[in-house]
């Protein structure tokens, strides 16, 4: 997946963003979620929303969005991860992991509640946060099934090469979904 997130974006930039990622996305059969926007997401005809713990609830995404929308949720704790497995969400986001600047007022959670969160919920759960090809293969031996990065590939001299590696190292651990 691709997710957009624009915290800085005024609606009218975020939604042209849309426009141009869009048409990208779907050529390559990636879909594209938008973050914290579900007007957005809606008006721009993408794949659905990722919404953090003070964004819309789930449930009001949901009554927005048409019914094939992929909504997703942040996490930052057990005990949030356990409340969001009860919401009506296709994946749990959790982290930060380790500390990001993308997150720079977040504690990091740790790589001892990847397991934790992994194990007692049916969704997907994606980890994010200081990720990159150094720290995942640490991520994925602490359970973890799929990962999210921003700066390891945004931040890269070549993204391109950066998301090869990326998706390499995903590839030789077995049973990612």
């Amino acid at each position: 997946m691709l997710q957009l997130r624009h915290k800085d974006a005024s609606t009218r930039d975020l939604l042209s963003d849309v426009a141009r990622v869009r048409p990208i996305a779907k050529a390559a059969g990636i879909p594209l979620i938008i973050n914290d926007r579900a007007d957005v997401a809606l008006a721009g005809d993408a794949d659905g929303v990722h919404v953090g713990q003070d964004d819309l609830p789930v449930s009001a995404v949901r009554r927005l969005g048409p019914a094939r929308w992929i909504v997703g949720k942040s996490t930052h704790s057990f005990e949030q991860a356990m409340a969001a497995a009860n919401e009506p969400v296709d994946y749990i986001a959790l982290g930060p992991i380790y500390a990001t600047p993308t997150k720079p007022d977040s504690p990091h959670v740790g790589l001892e509640l990847i397991p934790r969160v992994t194990q007692a919920v049916r969704q997907p759960v994606v980890v994010i946060g200081g990720i990159d090809h150094q720290t995942l293969p640490e991520v994925l031996r602490a359970g973890a099934r799929c990962a999210a990065v921003v700066r390891a590939i945004c931040a890269a001299d070549d993204p391109a090469e950066a998301a090869r590696r990326l998706k390499t190292a995903m590839a030789v651990m077995p049973g990612r979904w």
